[in-house]
């Protein structure tokens, strides 16, 4: 698709360290955290950060459905409804 650069956040702080650090990790997801380094140098620009629970609830939500679901499931041009309630909550929220 042409991507140069990645944004990478997730709310696990030790997965997120072992992915910026250089050492091997040899714990029981360190062929994980090999491939997710190997992604992330693919790109020209990255930036692997930590980023609270609560900034999370879209990727959380997505994975929720994912497991609930019985078949693979894509979106292309629009997403689906309940990334739509997140954001959509996140750039409202009650005062």
């Amino acid at each position: 698709m042409g991507f140069t650069s990645i944004l990478l956040e997730g709310d696990a702080l030790r997965v997120i360290n072992q992915i910026n650090l250089s050492s091997p990790d040899l714990s029981e997801i360190g062929n994980l955290i090999d491939e997710c380094r190997s992604l992330v140098r693919i790109f020209q620009s990255s930036s692997v950060s930590h980023v609270n629970r609560s900034a999370n609830a879209v990727t959380h939500s997505l994975a929720k459905l994912a497991l609930e679901s019985k078949n693979d499931l894509y979106w292309i041009e629009d997403c689906p409804p309940i990334v739509l309630a997140i954001v959509a909550t996140d750039c409202n929220p009650q005062i």
